[in-house]
């Protein structure tokens, strides 16, 4: 939590022109009050709220009613009581964590920028805040933080091997080619995270581009191609050259996660085959393995796992259908059987 240094909001000297001016730009003020796509809280001396905007966004969306007179100051979570105490004390607050919230009954992660209202004769009068849900952020940045600590591990691992004696020469150019392999990978998740973070705490948006098919997965599958795993990688004989709109940020790091999880998945020699087509003003991918998806675990394969009770492996499935289906408009699907093995296929509109 930071306080900023005593300082009062200012306020426009009156302006002349008569009550129907005054009510003229009441009426815009409050306009322009509801409007605002974040929460906007105002409170007075007691730390009572007295207005309330119910546009707001993500978990904060509530309603006018919900929030009106309740006490500020009697809520359950710490930060706010210290942040409505600046602001009651003329100062400027700032806040961005986990907010225990009594009026949802559970934990949002927020931005809050706070400050006072002052009358011109310097009297504290009571407070605005502006609450953000950054719920959206801190997920993509839990997914690629996970993923990134991950691949980091792996290039410490195989760094270990270079340094061991009792390794040949042939061996230590196989495994600098697998270090420079990991270190692409972890370029790629850094590339990926500084792009999720231009987009500031409250929401991401795709930056959509064209994309030509066949350049896109040649460059992606590169890695998996020279990876330890000894699997073949190739694109299939119908493989459809197309030009699509997306995000190649975003849409690439789904795309590792199905090649990754289909590498994984396959067993030494084996082949791991993607395909592209288009239908009806959309593009669909497909990656394919011969191995199918056990029985317990294709019923939650969409499901947030918790990261905690994971060990050396990402976010697979899930970190597909979040980022498809929350940034791209798309969908993704998958079947597998003993006898097919395993197909996760997505489908993204051509033109966005």
């Amino acid at each position: 939590m930071e306080f900023f240094n005593d300082a009062m909001i200012p306020n426009n000297e009156s302006v002349s022109g008569g009550k129907n001016n005054e009510s003229s730009g009441e009426d815009k003020l409050r306009i322009s009050f509801n409007s605002i796509p974040m929460g906007i809280v105002n409170f007075d001396a007691n730390g009572i709220v007295t207005d309330y905007n119910s546009i707001g966004s993500g978990n904060i969306r509530l309603k006018r009613e919900m929030m009106l007179g309740k006490n500020l100051l009697e809520i359950k979570d710490y930060n706010v009581h210290e942040l409505v105490k600046a602001a009651l004390a003329g100062k400027y607050g700032h806040y961005e964590g986990l907010l225990n919230s009594d009026v949802l009954n559970k934990y949002i992660p927020i931005r809050i920028v706070i400050g006072p209202v002052v009358f011109p004769i310097g009297e504290v009068v009571g407070g605005m805040a502006v609450i953000e849900d950054i719920s959206e952020s801190k997920e993509m940045q839990r997914i690629f933080f996970h993923d990134l600590l991950n691949n980091v591990g792996n290039l410490r691992n195989l760094s270990e091997l270079v340094i061991d004696e009792d390794i040949d020469s042939k061996t230590q150019r196989r495994v600098a080619g697998l270090i420079h392999t990991q270190a692409n990978r972890v370029l790629d998740e850094i590339q990926m995270h500084r792009h999720i973070l231009s987009f500031g705490a409250t929401e991401i948006k795709p930056e959509f581009l064209e994309i030509n098919s066949i350049a896109f997965v040649k460059k992606l599958i590169v890695p998996f191609a020279n990876s330890e795993e000894g699997v073949i990688v190739e694109l299939g004989e119908k493989f459809e050259e197309a030009v699509f709109i997306s995000d190649i940020l975003l849409f690439g790091r789904a795309f590792k996660e199905m090649l990754k999880n289909a590498v994984e998945a396959s067993k030494k020699g084996d082949t791991v085959r993607i395909e592209c087509w288009t239908n009806n003003k959309r593009i669909f991918f497909s990656v394919h393995n011969s191995e199918p998806i056990p029985g317990k675990i294709r019923q939650s394969i969409f499901a947030k796992p918790r990261i905690e009770s994971q060990s050396g492996h990402g976010l697979g499935a899930y970190c597909i259908k979040y980022i498809t289906e929350n940034y791209l408009n798309g969908s993704v699907i998958f079947a597998t059987s003993e006898k097919e093995g395993t197909t996760f296929t997505v489908n993204l509109p051509i033109e966005q």
